[in-house]
C-alpha cells in the first residue's frame, strides 16, 4: 500500500524513492557550510567583493544539489519533477529570482 502511494505520489507526480532522497541530502551540505560561512564573513564587515564572492559560491552549491535531484529525478524517471529541478537550478545559478525582484522594486519607486 505505502508503494502505491509512493508511486503516484502528491496528484499523481512520480516521486523519488526514500533510499535516492537519503542520498541526495548530502548535496545540501556544502550549500550549508558556504551559508555559514557567508553569514560570518557579512557580520565581520568584509569587503564587497568578499560578500559577492560567497553569494556567488552560495549559488552555484545550492545549484549543484538541485542538479543532482534532477538527476536522480531523470535516472527515475520523474519528468515533472526533473522539469522543476532543472528549471529551479537555473533560476538560482543565474539569478533570475533577483532579477524579478529588482525589477518589481523599480516599477514601484516611482510613488
Amino acid at each position: 500500500m505505502s508503494q502505491d502511494k509512493r508511486e503516484s505520489g502528491l496528484f499523481g507526480v512520480k516521486q523519488l524513492d526514500e533510499r535516492t532522497e537519503k542520498r541526495l541530502r548530502w548535496l545540501l551540505v556544502p550549500f550549508a557550510i558556504s551559508a555559514a560561512i557567508n553569514l560570518i564573513v557579512c557580520d565581520n564587515d568584509a569587503e564587497t567583493s568578499t560578500i559577492i564572492m560567497w553569494n556567488f559560491i552560495m549559488r552555484v552549491t545550492l545549484a549543484i544539489a538541485f542538479l543532482g535531484y534532477a538527476i536522480a529525478a531523470a535516472c527515475q524517471k520523474c519528468w515533472i519533477l526533473f522539469v522543476f529541478f532543472i528549471i529551479y537550478a537555473f533560476s538560482i545559478f543565474f539569478g533570475v529570482s533577483q532579477y524579478i525582484v529588482d525589477s518589481f522594486m523599480n516599477d514601484f519607486s516611482d510613488f
